[in-house]
């Protein structure tokens, strides 16, 4: 099969031939249709000094984000037929530990994850664990399907947030924030605000609910929100960005009583200034969210995603062949993306 490899412990990507392993009893091949990218291939693909801890050493095939059809069931495969069009859950959990035992599995103790520590998706096929497997609905599409995953990261960190009936920041308008702001909405926040430094993704915040929308490097943002909110603060506050210096200045204008949800990945260590204040007196909620609760968060982010009205285009906003992997890539670094898509023709 051809495949995009990471072959060398370098920036860039290769695209070629790779061979399709045999089936273990309870795996699948997927016939990929559709991958998006997401943030981690980004570093993958400038092999960044962060990602390199915890992914397969090359050659390997990224990619975790997809809509593919089975092509083929391992001996011991049930429940699923040649055919079926899915989805993959990027966690694959241990199914022995402490946390698998308690209806945790998305946050196993000794998880592994597809197309880190073994391959992915951005090829013409691949092999997954059925235990990882989501049969989407008949009317979903496959490109809808690919936003399956990280969407359900966003969904998850909004329904931790509590967010009906309150405001709410989102930190980071990528693709993760974007879709925070969205379900924010949807899920009846009284007020969004959108917090980033990219003027196109803070345009498309905007399209996508934000009430309100900062830029950091224009203006305070802990000022432009208390005088907002009648120095309350925000009651809701989603981080999408992993970055410190904007994660640290949030506990400034977190109403007290708030929540703080973590879905984006901090780089460094949080600083907390004056902890005793910003923690302690504001009696305030700190959550982590790792990726989709197994498979609760796949069926209520899919609800979302088969919503007729749902602005495809504003998510997706540019599509490639496989082949063409680096332009997706370079169009990426441009700033001027959102949730990039790349397909593979089928016959």
């Amino acid at each position: 099969m051809k495949a995009i490899l990471k072959d060398k412990q370098e920036p860039g990507l290769a695209y070629g031939e790779h061979p399709v392993r045999d089936l273990k009893p309870h795996e699948v091949l997927l016939q990929v249709y559709t991958a998006a990218i997401c943030g981690t291939d980004i570093l993958i693909y400038h092999w960044h000094p962060l990602i390199r801890d915890f992914i397969k050493d090359p050659p390997f095939i990224p990619g975790h984000e997809c809509g593919a059809v089975i092509a083929e069931l391992g001996s011991e495969v049930r429940g699923f037929s040649v055919g079926d069009r899915v989805a993959v859950e990027t966690h694959l959990p241990c199914g022995k530990c402490y946390q698998c035992h308690t209806g945790e599995q998305h946050i196993c103790r000794d998880m592994v994850l597809f197309g880190h520590n073994f391959n992915g998706c951005f090829a013409e096929f691949t092999v997954v664990p059925q235990q990882i497997l989501f049969k989407i609905d008949d009317a979903l599409s496959l490109e809808r399907a690919a936003l399956l995953e990280p969407m359900g990261a966003s969904f998850q960190g909004v329904e931790k947030a509590q967010v009906a009936g309150d405001s709410v920041a989102v930190i980071g308008a990528g693709p993760i924030g974007l879709f925070a702001i969205y379900l924010a909405r949807k899920m009846g926040a009284a007020r969004v605000i959108a917090i980033d430094i990219n003027s196109f993704r803070l345009d498309l915040a905007r399209e996508l609910g934000a009430d309100t929308v900062f830029d950091p490097q224009q203006s305070n943002v802990a000022e432009e929100i208390l005088a907002l909110t009648d120095g309350d603060g925000v009651g809701r506050i989603i981080d999408a960005a992993g970055a410190n210096e904007p994660l640290s200045d949030s506990f400034s204008y977190l109403r007290k009583g708030g929540r703080l949800i973590l879905v984006g990945n901090p780089k460094q260590d949080l600083v907390i200034k004056n902890p005793m204040v910003s923690l302690v007196q504001k009696e305030i909620t700190i959550k982590g969210v790792h990726g989709r609760r197994m498979f609760d968060t796949w069926e209520k982010t899919q609800n979302f995603l088969l919503d007729k009205t749902l602005p495809l285009e504003l998510f997706v906003s540019h599509e490639f062949a496989m082949t063409d992997y680096d332009k997706a890539f370079a169009e990426i670094d441009s700033g001027r993306t959102s949730k990039v898509m790349l397909r593979n023709k089928h016959e």
